[in-house]
């Protein structure tokens, strides 16, 4: 369950913001929306809607989280965004000069098993400046490991806990100034570091263009087991799909023998599964392929296979622009399912829209779910709750948005179509 996610100096992101899922002490909603404490953890909340207008840092915040989990799970060296001296390719925030000597940092906080994690680090320019981890077994926090970078000597500096145990100093050896501790450890066989890894490997991030290459993925279809809760699934969505079924064929992929990132390429056959939907008629039934249904139903579909196995499992689900191509109702259906008493596992939903309809919808949000980015004067996405503003609970939460009384709208200047400034007259 996340708690919550810091990010500084990554794109738009120039100051820290924290996106909290921490329930504030409105009981409102309380039986459905809040994942209730164990008296060790705090009550937190099964999702979380982020609005703003374009450009505002919507996505960037949810970027922030994928880059966070690409350099950790990739156990290679940071993203290349952070190779060599380009400042173009490091993802610092542009628009001051003091930025772009800063490192860009990522820290997020989660319990798992009853135990809270805190992990983090920063990079600047091709390097690991800081990375820590501390575990909250008990009140009082257990400083797994803190590396830093000596000024001296430009050396890693590390520091380690007698909690944290292992083959320390070959894990220390083997991390490389750009690589993250966390994921060699892992590699060489950290018992204790895997649960952290896993957790961050198991957030389920998606935007436009991830859920439109999964249909190619070769393991996608491999929970067969879920068919009959995934079809009523659909019906329930009423798009008109009565079964579906799983056919097999081949591509021709390219693959570098043995895995060796070095090696070759070449191109290898592989099995892919595809779904095939089935819809009936005036006793005609007909199958149509993934790509002769519309792009709401493929959507919806993609959605549906990570909404299943987040809630199955009690994970978390991040989504960029959660309504698109998809009706209100379908997404306010979306919402409900974590947003349940039936969501028992502390699944987590997390998303951007611009869907300002769910505003005002009996039940959907509590005050605190509720959140907003817009930039500063300074051009800097800045992040906020509802929660912050002191306004009654009856307020037209969607009128007062749109009206700009919670800010996180764009400001429309008029622009006339067939005007031209520079002419005069002649």
């Amino acid at each position: 369950m996340l708690v919550e996610f810091r990010v500084k100096n990554f794109k738009s992101i120039r100051d820290e913001q924290v996106l909290s899922m921490i329930a504030s002490t409105d009981k409102s909603l309380e039986d459905t929306h809040v994942l209730k404490s164990d008296g060790s953890s705090p009550r937190l909340l099964k999702s979380a809607a982020i609005y703003g207008p374009n450009a505002g840092g919507k996505s960037n915040l949810l970027q922030a989280f994928f880059f966070m989990k690409w350099n950790i799970i990739s156990r290679k060296t940071p993203d290349t965004f952070f190779q060599g001296e380009d400042y173009k390719k490091h993802p610092f925030f542009k628009l001051d000069m003091t930025s772009r000597n800063n490192p860009s940092e990522f820290e997020v906080t989660y319990i798992d098993e009853g135990i809270r994690y805190q992990y983090g680090f920063s990079l600047l320019r091709g390097r690991v400046v800081e990375e820590w981890l501390l575990v909250y077994k008990s009140d009082k926090p257990q400083k797994w490991f803190h590396r830093t970078v000596d000024e001296k000597s430009g050396d890693d500096d590390y520091k380690f806990s007698s909690y944290f145990k292992g083959q320390k100093l070959t894990w220390q050896k083997s991390t490389r100034k750009d690589a993250l501790f966390l994921a060699v450890a892992v590699d060489l066989n950290s018992e204790q570091l895997e649960p952290v890894y896993r957790w961050l490997r198991e957030l389920e991030i998606l935007d436009n263009y991830f859920l439109s290459q999964r249909i190619f993925d070769p393991y996608f279809f491999e929970y067969e087991r879920d068919h009959k809760k995934l079809l009523n699934f659909l019906i329930a969505a009423d798009i008109g799909i009565t079964d579906i079924r799983v056919k097999t064929e081949t591509r021709k992929v390219r693959r570098r023998p043995d895995d060796n990132e070095r090696a070759t390429p070449e191109l290898v056959e592989r099995e892919f599964k595809r779904p095939v939907f089935i819809h009936q008629h005036d006793g005609i039934s007909e199958q149509f392929e993934f790509e002769e249904e519309s792009v709401g139903t493929q959507r919806m579909f993609l959605l549906a296979f990570y909404i299943f196995e987040v809630l199955k499992r009690g994970k978390i689900l991040l989504v960029d622009e959660l309504e698109n191509s998809l009706h209100p109702k379908l997404v306010h259906f979306i919402i409900r399912l974590f947003n349940s008493a039936d969501n028992k596992k502390g699944a987590q939903l997390i998303f951007s829209t611009h869907n300002t309809s769910l505003l005002d919808i009996k039940e959907t949000f509590r005050r605190d779910q509720i959140w907003f980015v817009e930039k500063d004067k300074s051009q800097a996405t800045v992040l906020y709750s509802l929660a912050d503003f002191n306004a009654r609970k009856d307020t037209a939460v969607e009128s007062g948005y749109l009206t700009g009384r919670y800010g996180a709208i764009p400001f429309v200047s008029e622009f006339i179509l067939n005007g031209n400034e520079d002419d005069d007259g002649a």
